[in-house]
């Protein structure tokens, strides 16, 4: 449909990327955002694309899950940060099983763990 109802079944050369379009960005943010907020991720009011909820570790102690959105990347910094990937973002997007694990650059820069 998105080339119109005329050319319903015709054979179509694509020489760029759809996705590509001026309205594309914030299209797919808008979809991120509602994704996300059905997940009980409220956005940061100073950065929209941090989205935080409190959690409890296994030890009873409270902190705060994060996802950081941007894009297409994503960073989750939780505890049960794997389990929040793929049972709960990976329900409404796909996700490439190599790019699940300890992240090595985000953003561009390369990032590390420390202690």
């Amino acid at each position: 449909m998105e080339f119109g109802l005329e050319n319903v079944g015709k054979i179509a050369l694509i020489k760029r990327a759809l996705y590509g379009g001026k309205s594309a960005g914030r299209d797919f943010w808008e979809h991120l955002r509602n994704c996300m907020q059905f997940l009980t991720f409220p956005s940061w009011k100073a950065d929209t694309d941090v989205w935080m909820r409190r959690a409890i570790k296994a030890d009873g102690s409270e902190y705060w899950d994060y996802v950081l959105l941007y894009c297409d990347d994503v960073l989750v910094i939780s505890e049960n940060d794997e389990a929040t990937l793929r049972n709960e973002i990976g329900k409404y997007f796909e996700l490439k099983e190599e790019s699940i694990g300890l992240p090595s650059i985000y953003l561009g820069g390369k990032i590390v763990k420390w202690h």
